[in-house]
């Protein structure tokens, strides 16, 4: 399982950090270690892509997971992959 803190120092009171964080693999959720909460991925967007050459082949990108979430000033949030 992997853990990830994102911290975040920003000196407005009104700005929440809004963050995309892509996971390498199917990550089926993260658990928000302080608010026990689980998140759910982001919809999936293609992971294959076609060249427009006709020499090329297709390029195949490794499988990722993305989640979204924000994070309030002077505040962190701490995961746990699932």
């Amino acid at each position: 399982m992997a853990n990830g803190i994102i911290p975040y120092y920003q000196m407005n009171e009104l700005d929440r950090l809004s963050v995309r964080a892509n996971l390498a693999g199917s990550i089926t959720q993260i658990h928000d270690m302080l608010d026990e909460k689980d998140i759910a991925p982001s919809p999936k967007v293609a992971s294959v892509f076609p060249d427009s050459s006709t020499t090329r082949p297709i390029i195949l990108v490794p499988q990722r997971t993305s989640f979204r979430f924000s994070v309030p000033p002077h505040s962190y949030r701490a995961f746990a992959a699932k």
